[in-house]
């Protein structure tokens, strides 16, 4: 199979074939999309993969609580307050650029080629160009310049910022349809056009590179005109945030830059779903020993963990989730044969590990303990009473997988201390501040969850609002 695409690709680029031609011989020598193992995905949330994984008769039913909604509500469906949706840790989809300046790991690797969707490309991930594709993902932190940058001749950019197709699924077939087993807002954003809401007119969606943490200035700049296109583009209707996970770290950064004027015209309200507001430990396990993405298959495997911890090791996002120090100051983390650490002394492990740079990057992001309370009407909405990581033993080298120790309380990625420091900016704006949390709902399929659609569906519905505020 490998001398296969080695021979495609020279005869692609003897003859000159177009891309699109060039893509559609390669993928007739790549195996089929793989069948992930949707129900350990749902039992076992994964910090790198925000994906719901829906069943076939999931799919089928995708929307059918919003058509339901919006016929018992009749009133409601013209007067949609807009609403914009913030991903969070890996979860933007992301596409690539390729120059002929690029110095791929092998020969048959794509070179000089458009834009094509990179995160999550399953099929690339683990079949015959993995290489290819570590290559094109990998992220580099420069200290002197305190800046992040791709390989050479390698463009990485979020996909469709304003729409969909940044935030609905996490990989799509060559025809852009999602994939069903990495469906993200997908089932929300179904119910909510089967609602009445229209995507582009009072739906949008502000994915960004997650690869640089906070250092995403054009993400911010891109969000404040997009909220303010949904404000005049809907009548002056004010706009509703929905982030999810580390899209709330984004969405507290970006409000804390705006003027308290300008957050009083613009914002309805911020809906913050599934905060890491003070880190969470799954965050250090896979800058330690690394992660799965929990891609398997009868137990075993897809995606190999060292890789990925190679990654996260240099990538902002993962390490802007880390355990805020302020708060995980005391509490140990990691315990080896020799030592034990807790937030504070995490840059000792990281020398230790060869990976001083992963102290540098989060010396030089936004301290989550800093992010100051949004000064914007406030819903705090996170799950609880799924088994969530709380510390890690490592007896055997911190290659091998360690001991993990759980706690039943939280949402199986983010513990409840965490996710309920979100409640403590009531104490620090006038605004109102709501807190839900729901029973039994899991860090991603809280997304799925009938209970969030019908809150979300309230909140953003005028004709509700004004019956709540009569």
């Amino acid at each position: 199979k490998m001398r296969r695409i080695l021979i495609v690709a020279a005869l692609c680029a003897l003859l000159g074939v177009s891309h699109a031609i060039e893509d559609t011989i390669r993928k007739q020598y790549l195996p089929q999309q793989p069948k992930l193992d949707c129900e350990h995905l749902r039992k076992h949330p994964n910090i790198l993969n925000p994906s719901t994984c829906l069943s076939d008769e999931e799919v089928k039913s995708l929307g059918s609580r919003g058509k339901k909604w919006r016929l018992e509500h009749p009133e409601a469906a013209a007067e949609f307050e807009p609403v914009i949706l913030i991903p969070g840790l890996a979860g933007s989809a992301l596409e690539v650029q390729l120059h002929d300046s690029v110095k791929p790991p092998h020969p048959y690797c794509y070179k000089n080629h458009e834009w094509y969707q990179v995160w999550l490309a399953l099929l690339s991930m683990i079949g015959s160009e993995v290489d290819c594709w570590w290559h094109n993902m990998d992220v580099f932190y420069n200290v002197t310049s305190d800046s992040f940058y791709n390989n050479v001749g390698v463009n990485i950019r979020p996909m469709a910022f304003g729409g969909m197709k940044g935030v609905d699924y996490l990989d799509h077939d060559p025809l852009g349809n999602g994939i069903s087993q990495t469906a993200y807002f997908a089932p929300l954003i179904a119910d909510l056009v089967a609602a009445g809401f229209k995507v582009g007119h009072n739906l949008f969606g502000a994915p960004y590179d997650w690869r640089r943490g906070d250092h995403v200035p054009e993400f911010r700049a891109g969000l404040k005109q997009l909220i303010e296109r949904a404000y005049s583009q809907t009548g002056n209707k004010k706009v509703h945030i929905v982030a999810h996970s580390m899209g709330n770290l984004h969405t507290g950064v970006f409000l804390s830059q705006q003027t308290q004027e300008w957050k009083d015209k613009f914002i309805g309200s911020f809906v913050a779903v599934a905060g890491p507001w003070s880190g969470a430990p799954m965050a250090l396990r896979t800058i330690v020993s690394g992660n799965n993405l929990g891609a398997t298959v009868l137990g075993i495997n897809l995606i190999d963990p060292l890789r990925v911890r190679q990654l996260a090791r240099q990538a902002g996002g993962v390490v802007w989730c880390l355990p805020d120090i302020e708060f995980w100051n005391t509490t140990e983390l990691i315990r080896t044969p020799t030592g034990s650490y807790n937030a504070e002394t995490l840059p000792t492990l990281f020398a230790q590990l060869g990976t001083s740079v992963t102290s540098e990057i989060y010396d030089h992001t936004v301290k989550i303990h800093d992010i100051p309370a949004p000064n914007v009407e406030l819903h705090c909405l996170y799950g609880s009473d799924y088994p969530t990581e709380m510390h890690y033993t490592y007896k055997n080298g911190f290659d091998k997988d360690p001991e993990i120790t759980y706690s039943n309380d939280g949402d199986g990625v983010v513990p409840a201390q965490s996710l309920q420091k979100c409640n403590e900016f009531a104490k620090k704006q006038t605004q109102p501040v709501e807190v839900k949390e729901f029973d039994l709902a899991g860090h991603m399929n809280i997304l799925y969850d009938e209970e969030l659609l019908q809150y979300v569906l309230k909140l953003v519905s005028i004709p509700a609002r004004i019956k709540v505020q009569r």
